[in-house]
């Protein structure tokens, strides 16, 4: 461990005897570069990760030796061959497959008692709100982009206490308590702002950003995270957050403090790989205002009971104090989340497709450059001749060249270059075919007909075949993104001290907006991910299973819920507004259901009655669903008796509007008679076969 190796302890560890230069120690340890020690295990996975980096940018011309030097790749490749970045496209194709599927998670609560599931709710309602509060749906298309290019990758989640909106806490002047801001009248407001009696706090907000793993350095013979006795963050701010974050310790930075001394050259060439024109690779960093800040994080153990937390740059330590999770009391060992895309058993890294496309991408190119030589050099027909034939020694080969020859020694003669073989398009197209194998792009999931499919079944089963190579893949996403909504949601339940507005969707999308505190949750954080919901669709496949299951009857387009499922399953935009006085009914519905199972103690509440206007129909499905749960269990008797007198009135209307709308299919139906001629409702007069007499 790195603190019983550096601190020089035996026994138990008291991180308030420690001194900077102990946390320093314990810094440099962790950094496997320029720190206490040389890891060659995380240089080398950084230095695959840089050349498939350079692969998925398009240099591709690089030698082994070369991606260490600092060269411009705009002068590379225009020396360089031929090269068609196919690896790029595979790339971002499975990017899209990995983040077309939207994430169905869902909060657990820890029991069925009825606080544990209004928790589980307002947990449900929270990380809906995340989705878009932090953007998840473009940090998962980066966490997908990282997990190709270099198989690894993490989601950091912390809460950031200088962040948040500022809030104002008054004091008594006499006794130093804090005073609510609804007690204060305007005038005493002013005056306590004058007087300087109140003090600031911001509320915090979540904190979450994707690292690749040229910033995320772990004990190399740990193979799950959770078994890691350490990990160590390297996260790059601007000088302003650092003095957010730490006034006093920013301004002890020296001048050249602010950005490590010698940073890992891997890292430091991907800070600097777009910054200049052809993609250059120089060394050198600009001084662009960041600073790099290395968090290094070790959870609590009988050992070290707090833990350990430290904040520095280089030497220089921000913060160093217990882990801040242990302290709040969360089961939290660190920040960050892994994500995985190939696993390798015995090791923490995982691979990524791109460093298996190079090899064919590497073939592709040369066989494509051999067909161009061919093209270039062979291509031109060439010419023998005796010596002194031609009058002129330059033969151009030119359209409309006219070529003197001395026809007492001899003409010359046209020779023509041999054909160009099969062996180089052969090899492409072979190379071609091996990268669509490893990055599980079959031609039906490139949008083409594959040689030999006749039906849709052939093309069906070969996109099948396709998301079955990228399942495990699939299937370690929707673990790590439970697991990284538990993180979010044991963050805003321990940290978020102040209600926040957050609109609410309900199961018919209709928003309201409620008010959320950190206690709400009580505790509720278990997240899960339904399996297969991140899998790949096709809107295409889904059509085609649509239309057999009307055929055969599974599906009826005619009824409302199923029409919506269609159409949700195709993704169909605009759903919500075709449906909206459904969603209006059902809304209302859900309210009422509310209402009987808490019950205003205002002595003019009266239960809510039926109304004309009201979608029966849509009502009656909605109580109905609600008398499955445990709330209406545990109702009273009278509500109960209340609830079921409410809901007989709704089963009334369906009744009357069935029989009204049987009537009026008899008056028009096969009786004989018309609407015209007989009233609405009247049957047909019976038609009777003559009876003989016996």
């Amino acid at each position: 461990m790195v603190v019983n190796r550096l601190t020089g302890v035996s026994g138990k560890v008291d991180i308030s005897t420690l001194t900077d230069e102990d946390f320093s120690s314990m810094i440099q340890a962790a950094r496997p570069y320029n720190g206490g020690f040389r890891d060659s295990y995380q240089m080398s996975l950084a230095r695959q990760w840089w050349i498939n980096l350079l692969y998925y940018l398009g240099i591709q011309s690089l030698e082994a030796p070369e991606v260490l030097e600092n060269l411009d790749p705009g002068m590379i490749m225009q020396d360089g061959g031929y090269v068609a970045n196919q690896v790029m496209r595979l790339v971002m194709g499975n990017v899209g497959r990995l983040t077309s599927a939207k994430i169905d998670w869902s909060v657990v609560p820890n029991t069925p008692d009825q606080e544990d599931q209004d928790g589980a709710k307002v947990g449900q309602n929270i990380l809906d709100y995340l989705g878009d509060h932090l953007d998840l749906a473009e940090k998962r298309t980066e966490i997908a982009l990282w997990l190709d290019i270099c198989g690894t990758c993490y989601a950091y989640h912390n809460w950031d206490t200088e962040t948040g909106d500022v809030r104002r806490q008054y004091k008594d002047p006499q006794s130093g308590q804090p005073i609510e801001k609804k007690q204060l009248n305007p005038s005493q407001q002013e005056w306590l702002d004058e007087m300087q009696l109140f003090t600031e706090e911001r509320d915090g907000d979540w904190d979450v950003e994707v690292l690749s793993g040229f910033d995320v350095f772990v004990p190399p013979r740990f193979v799950k995270l959770s078994k890691m006795p350490w990990i160590m963050v390297r996260r790059t701010m601007s000088i302003d957050q650092v003095w957010d974050r730490w006034p006093e310790k920013a301004a002890e930075i020296p001048p050249n403090g602010s950005q490590s001394a010698s940073l890992d050259q891997y890292r430091n060439r991907l800070a600097t790989v777009t910054k200049r024109p052809g993609l250059g690779l120089a060394n050198s960093r600009d001084e662009d205002g960041a600073v790099d800040v290395d968090e290094l994080w070790i959870p609590p153990s009988k050992r070290c009971p707090t833990g350990v937390y430290i904040a520095a740059t280089g030497n220089h330590i921000y913060e160093a104090g217990p882990h801040k999770f242990a302290e709040a009391g969360l089961d939290m060992r660190f920040p960050i989340t892994d994500f995985h895309n190939i696993r390798v058993p015995g090791r923490h890294h995982s691979m990524s497709t791109v460093e298996h496309l190079i090899g064919p991408q590497n073939e592709y190119n040369r066989a494509r450059q051999q067909v161009i030589a061919h093209r270039d050099v062979l291509s031109v027909p060439q010419w023998i001749a005796p010596i002194g034939t031609l009058s002129k020694n330059v033969v151009r080969n030119e359209m409309g060249d006219i070529l003197e020859y001395n026809p007492r020694i001899g003409r010359p003669e046209l020779v023509n270059p041999p054909p160009l073989g099969d062996a180089q398009i052969v090899s492409g197209q072979q190379a071609q075919a091996d990268m669509q194998m490893i990055s599980s792009f079959s031609d039906a999931s490139l949008g083409q007909m594959p040689q030999g499919a006749r039906s849709g079944n052939a093309i069906t089963l070969l996109t099948e075949r396709d998301q079955t190579g990228i399942s495990p893949t699939v299937a370690g996403l929707e673990k790590s993104f439970a697991n990284m909504g538990r993180s979010l949601l044991q963050l805003g339940w321990k940290f978020m001290q102040f209600p926040r507005a957050v609109a609410v969707y309900g199961e018919t999308r209709q928003s309201d907006i409620h008010y959320f505190s950190g206690s709400d949750l009580n505790g509720n954080c278990r997240v899960s991910v339904t399996p297969g919901s991140m899998t790949p669709k096709s809107k295409a496949q889904a059509m085609e299973v649509i239309g057999r299951m009307a055929e055969l009857g599974v599906l009826n387009a005619m009824d409302p819920r199923e029409k919506r499922l269609i159409l949700e399953a195709i993704e169909v935009g605009g759903t919500d507004k075709l449906f909206l006085s459904l969603d209006g009914n059902r809304r209302r519905a859900n309210i009422e259901n509310m209402m009987y199972a808490k019950p205003s103690t205002d002595p003019n509440f009266t239960f809510p009655d039926v109304n004309q206007y009201d979608d029966h129909e849509v009502h009656f499905e909605a109580h109905r669903d609600w008398m499955l749960t445990d709330q209406y269990e545990r109702l009273d008797p009278f509500t109960k008796q209340m609830f079921l007198a409410h809901i007989a009135k709704h089963e009334m209307a369906v009744a009357q509007m069935m029989q009204a709308a049987a009537m009026v299919q008899g008056g028009q139906g096969g009786g004989g008679g018309s609407p015209e001629a007989k009233p609405l409702g009247q049957p047909s007069a019976p038609n009777r076969e003559p009876v003989e007499a016996g």
